[in-house]
């Protein structure tokens, strides 16, 4: 079995498959042993011409006398094909379907959530990194197992509106792509990030600071326990008596529950939202369906970031939306913003040094900044013609400035991206 693992984990650099095909085997096992063979013995049997299809066949009813879900009887057959073709038994897939029966799998409807319902449960939520997913998922349309491996570099805070990029190793599809979040989440999760000490690039925002993200089996561990530590607080959450007529339980047949409400609910609510505005296309790439992505994206960033401020509203339960204008206004701070950073202008020291600024006055402080520089360039070239033939001209950074002046340079200008212009007659 070593090297089916080994085979298994080489496709999919997976954990899960690999503990998924280990369940598979413990199951299989067990089948066999119930029928007083040991497996080796079972295996020689299929190879010498035992009837395969019949093996599986009563394997599925053993299965479904133990009361497990559908879906995860069909799972454990589907490891079976893959275990004993490791051991040489021939199946064939058109054969199988013909004479193998599997129980169909039940698709329950779920109950959507409103943005009340979204609002109850995020301000009776108290476990904080609950909170921070769930409003994520509904934010971003990502699941949360693409969340939770999240470090601080994949986040742009400096964009409008915010954007988080999924990376390729996290996405169920392996592509990468770049979703948004609204104010009211960026204000949520700066407060997490500033409580719990998280502003290295390389911090992670849910799986703390002692996971090596180099090691992968390590790295997908604590992965999948974050994911069953929120499964957990989420059903904690909703057996709170402020919630008990949310928490609705579907009949259907196998032992495992399944409640109307879940997590994914929030995923599916920001998905409506965003397919009621900009439609499905748009919104099955939000939540990294392939096929709506190799679409959808190829817009312009700037045409995916103008198409989230218009479902942006729609999103935010907990605070006032923004109105038209106010988007109007973030977007045109945004348009200046890179414009600035064209000129060599820092955006965010100008916002660090007048801490508070509202938009309207951010604008007109990177607008006066802007018009600083351009003036200072324009004497600088109205005086170039003069200097080239007088004075010898070098740019230097702020460290070497000091040893420049006292070699006899004269100061002549700073430069917004931390430098100087310094200059001495050719003749010195």
């Amino acid at each position: 079995m070593d090297g089916l693992k080994a085979k298994v984990w080489r496709k999919s650099h997976s954990l899960k498959s690999v503990e998924m095909l280990e369940v598979g085997e413990a199951k299989l096992r067990e089948y066999v042993e119930s029928k007083g063979l040991t497996f080796d013995e079972q295996i020689r049997l299929l190879k010498s011409g035992g009837d395969i299809y019949s093996f599986l066949d009563d394997y599925v009813s053993y299965l479904d006398s133990q009361s497990l879900k559908p879906k995860t009887i069909k799972d454990y057959v589907y490891w079976a094909k893959k275990i004993l073709r490791h051991y040489g038994v021939q199946i064939k897939n058109e054969e199988l379907r013909e004479r193998v029966s599997l129980p169909k799998v039940q698709r329950p409807l779920d109950s959507g959530l409103d943005a009340a319902q979204v609002r109850r449960i995020l301000l009776n939520c108290k476990n904080e990194r609950l909170r921070l997913l769930l409003m994520l998922c509904k934010d971003t349309l990502a699941r949360p197992i693409e969340l939770l491996g999240l470090q601080v570099k994949h986040f742009n805070f400096d964009s409008i509106p915010k954007s988080v990029t999924i990376p390729a190793y996290l996405a169920k599809n392996d592509m990468e792509r770049e979703t948004f979040f609204t104010d009211e989440t960026f204000e949520f999760l700066r407060g997490y990030m500033l409580k719990h000490n998280i502003h290295g690039k390389e911090d992670f925002i849910f799986l703390g600071k002692e996971v090596n993200p180099k090691d992968e089996l390590q790295f997908q561990s604590q992965l999948y326990k974050a994911e069953a530590a929120m499964e957990k607080a989420w059903r904690e959450l909703m057996r709170s008596p402020a919630l008990a007529d949310l928490n609705e339980r579907i009949e259907l047949r196998g032992k495992a529950p399944r409640y109307k409400i879940h997590i994914y609910s929030f995923r599916k609510f920001g998905f409506t939202k965003v397919a009621d505005t900009l439609g499905e296309i748009a919104a099955h790439a939000l939540a990294g369906h392939e096929a709506y992505m190799i679409t959808y994206y190829r817009k312009t960033r700037e045409e995916r970031a103008a198409d989230y401020l218009k479902v942006a509203p729609k999103l935010m339960v907990l605070t006032q939306p923004l109105s038209i204008d106010e988007v109007k206004r973030q977007a045109g701070l945004e348009a200046i913003r890179r414009l600035a950073e064209s000129f060599g202008i820092d955006p965010a020291r100008i916002r660090i040094e007048r801490e508070g600024m509202g938009v309207d006055e951010e604008i007109s402080a990177i607008q006066a900044e802007i018009k600083r520089f351009i003036s200072q360039a324009l004497r600088l070239r109205e005086n170039s013609a003069v200097d080239d033939c007088q004075y010898e001209s070098r740019i230097v950074s702020e460290a070497d400035l000091e040893s420049y002046l006292n070699a006899g340079w004269e100061f002549q200008a700073q430069i917004n991206n931390g430098k100087y212009i310094v200059r001495r007659p050719k003749n010195a």
